[in-house]
């Protein structure tokens, strides 16, 4: 009897022993600080977690009895603990394969505890602890393999603790480093070996945030940069080394940006840039010097609702546009010459609304075969002057839809324009009318009569954007404009006292 007794004791021995050193299967959920500290007694050599591990408990005041994790394989969920004021007790954690989320604790004021994480396979995601003041705790933090995102800390100052940070998305696709919303963020962190990011970088809605100092490493952006709403920010400091952004630049609703300089190395966007902001919020962005040597975007070039833009000046280098070029309601707007390099639209190109704007000077150059879909003119209540050769180019064989209005006296339709492309150019014209054409319109033979008796030694037709449509020499007395596309077309005529020049509309 005592020997079954003695076997018996041992078995149970032996198997408390072998549960004690294995890791609970699948998912862990600790829902009190009863069960946290139990945790290190139940499973003592319990190091390395296969699974999830949640952490959620009103009670929840210390992680203290998970000292012994050294890696969690899948997610860390740290979430809705009113009562945790540290994260003390994950001391050892060295890595998480996939995500850690620290969200909704309401009184956690730093990140300590987490000094020894180096590496998150996937997210890294911080967000709605409105009592967390900085990132301390993250100082050894290298590789995250997709995103951080930094969001709604509603008392987080500065990003402190991140500083050692180096890989951002450079392992899962479609990585990120977000940094919104986070309402008394003054400064960011000295990301000095920060050298890329694979992904997209959004600094949004940080409306205590003066600068973009820290990011000064970064020479690459694998998808867009998003800057947005970070209503104290002045300029673009911060980003002087980045030279490349493969997708998007988006700069909206920065109130107090007044200029762009930072971004003087940047040479090419892969895809948009817009510039934008609510009319009079932004009283003080007059140029866009910053983008001095950009010569390439992608895609779209949207400039929209900046009050005090005066010119495009800082776009000099600026020669291909992929997509759409839209200039709309920049109040302030008097010229487009720095534009004069632009050769190519590969979209539409609507100027809208722009109130002070007078001319479209520095559109000329562009190949009006490149511009689809749509061109649009309409309500700059200044601007007479839209006889570039760009536009005259397309209006005389339209890509697509055109749309010419509310403009003044010049460019006020899409017919005064026409007419204003047939006189671009005119000289050595006689002052008196020496000859006459009939019938006007025509639509087979036109006629030519003298009041004087003078012969005419030369015919030329022009169409609208002053091509040579019809040359006849010798004396002439009608021509036969039968063969040409109904429209407005210039007729000089040729004499010895010199040129005379009139309108011929043929039907």
């Amino acid at each position: 009897m005592r020997k079954l007794a003695l076997l018996i004791a041992l078995a149970l021995n032996i198997q408390s022993t072998a549960l004690s050193q294995s890791c609970p299967p699948g998912r862990i959920d600790l829902t009190s600080q009863s069960q946290i500290d139990s945790f290190q007694i139940l499973y003592p050599d319990c190091t390395e977690i296969q699974g999830d591990l949640r952490i959620q408990g009103v009670d929840v005041t210390n992680l203290n009895g998970l000292i012994v994790l050294k890696s969690v394989g899948e997610r860390l969920e740290i979430y809705d603990n009113p009562s945790l004021t540290s994260l003390t007790g994950l001391d050892n954690l060295i890595s998480v394969g996939q995500t850690i989320a620290i969200r909704d604790n309401a009184i956690l004021t730093s990140l300590a505890g987490l000094e020894n994480l180096i590496s998150v396979g996937r997210d890294v995601s911080i967000k709605r602890n409105s009592s967390l003041v900085s990132l301390t705790g993250l100082d050894n933090l290298i590789s995250v393999g997709r995103e951080v995102g930094i969001q709604y800390n509603s008392s987080l100052t500065s990003l402190t603790g991140l500083e050692n940070l180096t890989f951002v998305g450079m392992t899962v696709p479609g990585g990120a480093f977000r940094v919104e919303f986070n309402m008394l963020l003054s400064s960011l962190a000295d990301f000095e070996n920060l050298t890329s990011i694979g992904g997209n970088l959004s600094i949004q809605n940080n409306i205590s945030l003066t600068s973009l100092a820290g990011l000064e490493n970064i020479t690459s952006v694998n998808g867009s940069v998003f800057l947005n709403g970070n209503d104290i920010m002045t300029n673009c400091k911060g980003l002087d080394k980045l030279t490349s952004i493969e997708e998007a630049l988006f700069l909206t609703e920065n109130d107090a940006l007044n200029s762009l300089t930072g971004l003087e190395k940047l040479t090419s966007i892969g895809g948009t840039l817009l510039i934008e902001n609510i009319y009079i919020i932004n009283p003080v962005l007059t140029s866009l010097f910053g983008l001095d040597n950009l010569t390439t975007i992608g895609k779209d070039l949207l400039i929209k609702n900046i009050s005090s833009l005066t010119s495009f000046e800082g776009l000099n280098k600026l020669t291909s546009i992929g997509r759409d070029l839209e200039i709309l309601g920049n109040i302030a707007l008097t010229s487009l010459t720095a534009l004069n390099n632009v050769t190519s639209v590969a979209g539409l190109m609507r100027i809208e609304e722009n109130t002070a704007l007078n001319s479209l000077s520095g559109l000329d150059n562009i190949d009006a075969g490149s511009i689809s879909e749509l061109l649009a003119i309409t309500g700059n209540s200044l601007l007479s002057q839209c006889e570039v050769q760009s536009v005259c180019d397309y209006l005389a064989s339209p890509g697509g839809d055109i749309d010419i209005s509310d403009n003044a006296a010049g460019c006020n339709t899409q017919n005064e324009v026409i007419e204003a492309c047939m006189v671009v150019g005119v000289t050595d014209l006689v002052e008196e009318s020496v000859f006459s054409i009939f019938p006007n319109p025509a639509s087979t033979i036109l006629n030519i009569s003298s009041q004087n008796g003078d012969n005419v030694d030369g015919v030329d037709v022009y169409n609208h954007i002053g091509q040579l449509v019809h040359h006849e020499e010798g004396f002439v007395h009608s021509i036969d404009v039968g063969d040409l596309t109904p429209g407005l077309y210039i007729v000089d005529l040729v004499s010895e006292t010199g040129r005379q020049r009139m309108k011929l509309i043929v039907e």
